[in-house]
């Protein structure tokens, strides 16, 4: 959840500044902060996974799979259940 809030506030910080190095930047920022905090966001557990893959006779691609299947179904029903959360709350606050 927190990792989706990071990549949520990264589109709004990526309209928020005017140059190329700016977005570079606060991309990278916001990358960096995905890829060292404890974040269970679909790309970046499979990044680890990967070079756990890479590195290591312990992981295997059985792994990275199953992984990536239960964090992009969490992701997804996560997000949906917040996206519907939040525009209904939106839509109940406009009708008054």
């Amino acid at each position: 959840m927190l990792a989706g809030a990071l990549v949520a506030l990264l589109s709004y910080m990526l309209n928020a500044v005017n140059t190329v190095v700016a977005r570079i930047m606060v991309a990278y920022l916001v990358g960096f902060l995905l890829a060292l905090g404890p974040f269970d966001h679909v790309v970046v557990s499979a990044l680890h996974l990967l070079f756990g893959v890479w590195n290591s006779s312990v992981v295997g691609y059985a792994d990275l799979g199953v992984n990536v299947v239960l964090a992009t179904t969490g992701n997804l029903v996560g997000g949906l259940l917040l996206i519907t959360l939040t525009h209904t709350a939106q839509f109940r606050s406009e009708r008054g």
